[in-house]
């Protein structure tokens, strides 16, 4: 089987759905149309039986780059000329229905009449009205539509329709991580894991979001910290982990790391790109992970931050139920301005809390490892009907 997957090729989800499934022995050949970023953060020639294809490269000297109206037309031009380039294949596995892709359908159906498409979440959430015309047309052709829960799935029914309820399944992306978070504890303590990332041993480490986006609400979040920093521990110490986002978003790092450093409160801002082993090494570190984002449809750093015995504070507005039903423990708030009461009240009752969500490990790994997800990805790509 021939399959063109379509997707950021610098995204760890992606690299490891490539690496996985690989290993069935039906798949021929993998080619994967890089929608995102050229400069590749991972070097897919270590595996076999994949070519990776570029959407497009732009000079950011050229004044359209500039301009985004006209950067958008051009990115869009420039990247059906090079899908056009791609060969016939078996099946079309889209992971994550930007605008773009869904203006290329005429294109994909030139290259199979069998699609998946992967839904992740914010694509679905942060959709403009108009955009849906594209999307909802794309989506009508798809065999499958893929997503996380079953809280996400309702949503897309209501969104687009209860008519693809028969084509919507659940299957998630595996987290690459989890096997390193695991060796890692097995042989070093937290505090020899700090050290190896230069991060203080005796800090009271709190990890504030898990990219650069503004919808992290990093901003909001540290305010409140500032206001009520007299009464939070002396050892507190920030981490905003701000390496994935958009050219975009260097101006919203800039005024996040100006704030940081006004705020005389310890910390820092990562910026550098982590692999695998370093996500693992930072996730370890921490003692509390916060996500109060505006929306999601389940993240990956989340789960991770939990499956290293962080405590985790949640956005009591986020659609966490499916994990809250399967044992999973997290701390949830409902308003940004409680972050600083709550992270009070851990701090004075740390170990009891954090054993409170010992039981997570398990329930993770069971939910998030490819070890298991991998599993559902072949049942549906043996279940498509080919044409």
């Amino acid at each position: 089987m021939k399959i063109l997957i379509i997707g950021d090729s610098n995204s760890i989800h992606i690299q490891g759905y490539i690496q996985n499934i690989l290993k069935w022995n039906h798949i021929e050949k993998i080619t994967l149309f890089n929608t995102g970023k050229q400069n590749n953060k991972y070097n897919y020639k270590c595996l076999k039986n994949i070519e990776v294809r570029e959407g497009y490269k732009i000079n950011k000297n050229k004044i359209i780059y500039k301009i985004p109206f006209i950067r958008s037309i051009y990115f869009h031009a420039k990247q059906k000329h090079e899908f056009k380039k791609i060969e016939r294949h078996d099946l079309v596995h889209i992971h994550f229905l930007s605008i773009g892709v869904a203006r290329l359908l005429k294109e994909i159906l030139l290259k199979s009449n069998n699609i998946v498409c992967s839904l992740w979440g914010s694509d679905i959430y942060k959709t403009r009205y108009f955009d849906l015309y594209f999307k909802k047309k794309l989506l009508d052709r798809c065999k499958i539509i893929t997503c996380v829960t079953n809280d996400v799935k309702d949503d897309i029914l209501k969104i687009f329709g209860d008519h693809y309820k028969e084509k919507v399944k659940i299957a998630r992306l595996g987290l690459k991580p989890l096997e390193h978070i695991k060796r890692i504890e097995e042989k070093e303590t937290k505090y020899e894991v700090r050290k190896s990332l230069g991060f203080p041993d005796d800090a009271f480490i709190i990890s504030i979001g898990y990219n650069a986006r503004p919808m992290q609400q990093h901003e909001k979040i540290l305010e409140c910290i500032v206001d009520n920093k007299k009464e939070l521990p002396q050892n507190i110490f920030l981490i905003f982990p701000m390496a994935y986002g958009s050219d975009s978003t260097v101006e919203y790092i800039g005024k996040i790391k100006d704030k940081l450093k006004s705020s005389d409160i310890n910390g820092r801002v990562l910026t550098e790109y982590m692999d695998e082993e370093k996500i693992a090494r930072f996730r370890i570190s921490c003692d509390i992970m916060v996500n109060l984002q505006t929306s999601d449809a389940s993240s990956g750093s989340m789960l991770e931050h939990m499956y290293a015995d962080n405590i985790v504070i949640n956005g009591g507005w986020l659609p966490y139920k499916e994990q809250e039903d399967l044992g999973m423990k997290f701390i949830k708030i409902d308003t940004i301005n409680e972050i600083s009461k709550m992270i009070i009240q851990i701090s004075k009752d740390y170990k009891v809390k954090r054993q409170n969500c010992s039981g997570n490990k398990e329930i993770i790994y069971k939910f998030a490892s490819w070890e298991e997800n991998i599993k559902e990805w072949i049942k549906i790509y043996k279940g498509i009907k080919y044409e």
